[in-house]
């Protein structure tokens, strides 16, 4: 069963609404979902608890190198975040976020602030 992003709310989705998806579906989504603007990126992460604050205090906890640079100037700089980019993914679990509730909540966000 999907999970699904509605109000503030990650959930299992109902039958009736993976029916109703699924009827809605034409054909698969081919390759990476779109990137998200660094707003839309933001808000749907307040969405679920996540705050730059926050991912900023695990960045300062890594030791110092070159990842942890990477990490602050793709946390300041991004424009956009992809959501296959390797540093996300790792990011979103340290936060407990899975693969699938990111896949939801990519789409939810993609649909509400992209």
């Amino acid at each position: 069963m999907a999970k699904i992003f509605i109000d503030g709310t990650l959930r299992d989705e109902t039958p009736e609404e993976q029916a109703e998806r699924l009827a809605l579906s034409d054909a698969p989504i081919e390759g990476p979902p779109a990137p998200l603007p660094r707003l839309a990126f933001w808000l749907a992460a307040v969405e679920i608890g996540v705050t730059k604050a926050g991912v900023r205090e695990r960045i300062d906890a890594m030791p110092e190198g070159v990842q942890k640079t990477i990490a602050l100037v793709y946390l300041d700089e991004a424009q956009q975040y992809r959501r296959n980019d390797p540093l996300l993914n790792s990011m979103a679990e340290a936060e407990g976020i899975t693969q699938v509730q990111l896949d939801t909540l990519w789409t939810w966000a993609l649909d509400h602030y992209a």
